[in-house]
């Protein structure tokens, strides 16, 4: 999760505008929304954080419908963690096409050739047959934007800071005018509690765009 939140930390410097999920207490009780930090009148790029847990699949609905009423992307990236360590890649992208009841979508071949042909990622395919972190997302990126292309990428945890930091830097020089989605649970697998400090210090770095802090 730090890997592709730091993406989007580089990202929001170079552009200035993101959104997210906050969690908020009320009544006892935890709610999700969605708000966005915008920083420079001028951004070209906007990146979106947003859940793959499907419990939480109508407030990421929610989010993506805000987002198509304020960006006009010609492509996104969509970025998940590799939860399975699939392939024998840290950073892994594919040319896959989903066929959905609505439609399908469609990999951008271009972009994911020049990303290989970079040396930032290798491609496998088979590496994105289960990924939840991607497919949980893919239908509700063709319900906003039905036209756009993406980039799938997948990202092991071990991947260093040199990659992450490389792969950050490509795409802010090949994608301007992308939109990314980072497909993050944040805290899960511990006591409310615990998730809370973790989630508040992972905002905080969100806020303050400290790269070196969510590290």
């Amino acid at each position: 999760m730090k890997k592709i939140v730091i993406i989007v930390i580089f990202l929001a410097i170079i552009v200035g505008a993101y959104f997210y999920f906050q969690s908020r207490s009320k009544g006892g009780g935890t709610f999700w929304e969605w708000e966005p930090l915008k920083f420079t009148p001028e951004s070209r790029i906007s990146a979106v954080i947003i859940p793959h847990f499907d419990t939480f699949a109508d407030k990421r609905a929610e989010l993506l419908k805000g987002v198509a009423g304020k960006v006009w992307p010609r492509k996104i990236i969509l970025v998940s963690v590799n939860h399975f360590n699939a392939g024998g890649n840290d950073i892994i992208t594919a040319d896959k096409n989903w066929q959905l009841s609505a439609g399908k979508v469609y990999s951008d071949q271009e972009l994911v050739k020049k990303l290989v042909d970079s040396g930032k990622a290798a491609e496998n395919l088979a590496a994105f047959d289960n990924e939840h972190g991607i497919n949980n997302i893919i239908p509700d990126l063709r319900a906003n934007f039905p036209d756009v292309s993406i980039l799938p990428i997948i990202i092991k945890d071990k991947a260093s800071r040199e990659k992450i930091d490389d792969l950050s830097a490509w795409i802010a020089e090949n994608c301007p005018e992308c939109l990314l989605v980072a497909s993050v649970d944040f805290s899960h697998y511990c006591p409310r509690a615990l998730a809370h400090v973790h989630d508040n210090f992972s905002i905080q770095a969100l806020s303050n765009l400290d790269q070196d802090k969510i590290w």
